[in-house]
């Protein structure tokens, strides 16, 4: 898998998570390429939260792949 982002992407992504949260979310989304809901009419795309350190899945980060 390759993992192409945007710079808005990248900028908010610096905001929200810490290096090694978003690493650990990058993995698992080469380990597991399916995670997530596919969001029907999209050509593929997929919706997945993520939750990050303190906050639990509902006050993580959902992130469109």
């Amino acid at each position: 898998m390759v993992i192409l982002e945007t710079t808005v992407f990248t900028k908010i992504v610096q905001a929200l998570m810490r290096d090694d949260e978003y690493r650990l979310f990058q993995n698992h989304l080469i380990e597991f390429p399916e995670s997530g809901d596919l969001i029907k009419g999209s050509g593929g795309l997929r919706k997945v939260r993520w939750k990050l350190e303190g906050r639990g899945k509902r006050g993580g980060v959902r992130v469109i792949y």
